[in-house]
């Protein structure tokens, strides 16, 4: 019985308080008089890349009404064309990054791409459609310049992307996807196709927007991605 009493009376001044301590919410390093250790937060870059522009950029007209694939193609315009003509055929826009900037080990945390309208043509195609935004990690036709094969090449990712709304002559941001992200090309291009989805409202006449080009005469008007990353 007094045996018994002694281990009550250790467990009660001895052990209980250790027991409380180490429980407590509130522990830390300095419960034991040593010094904290304090973590530096992850420390992200931001890099902000123009499209290439020139034999790289471009927008495709679809060859006939629901043949899905490409029948004409143009990289010389000031801007590209995202809807239907008057035919119902579709354009698509193609936009070319040099992402091989990027540090070879980064790990991309958000990319966001930033575009200016330049008008629209017949109904705004946001009134019947949602703007796509597909991704390639590097070429969508295996060549960098302008193809009309682009049109219907496969992409990595094709996931619907956050966007504001985008006015005839405004800006247009767009968040992509989060599984967009991995295939950001840390050794080369990276492609972005710009779709309508649907891209025809079926009226028989021309619907699409136009946005400036990396061949814009204006700098600031010309496509711009936006890479947060770390390291």
């Amino acid at each position: 019985m007094k045996q018994r009493s002694i281990e009550i009376a250790t467990f009660v001044l001895v052990l209980l308080p250790l027991l409380l301590i180490l429980g407590s919410p509130t522990f830390s390093s300095q419960a034991l008089g040593l010094k904290p250790v304090i973590r530096p937060p992850a420390v992200f870059s931001a890099k902000r890349l123009y499209a290439v522009g020139g034999v790289y950029d471009g927008w495709i007209l679809e060859s006939s009404l629901s043949s899905h694939v490409g029948g004409s193609m143009s990289a010389a315009s000031p801007s590209v064309f995202i809807g239907s003509d008057k035919t119902g055929r579709e354009f698509r826009a193609i936009l070319t990054f040099n992402t091989s900037v990027l540090p070879p080990k980064a790990y991309v945390d958000s990319a966001t791409l930033y575009l200016k309208g330049n008008g629209f043509v017949g109904t705004s195609p946001f009134s019947f459609g949602e703007l796509q935004i597909d991704t390639r990690r590097g070429a969508f036709s295996g060549n960098k310049a302008l193809q009309l094969s682009d049109f219907q090449a496969p992409a990595n990712s094709a996931k619907p992307n956050t966007l504001t709304y985008c006015g005839p002559t405004a800006q247009c941001v767009i968040d992509l996807d989060s599984q967009a992200l991995p295939y950001i090309n840390l050794s080369g291009v990276t492609q972005f196709r710009l779709r309508f989805a649907p891209y025809d409202d079926g009226d028989s006449s021309a619907d699409y927007y136009r946005v400036f080009s990396a061949d814009a005469p204006v700098a600031t008007d010309r496509p711009m991605l936006v890479i947060r990353y770390y390291p």
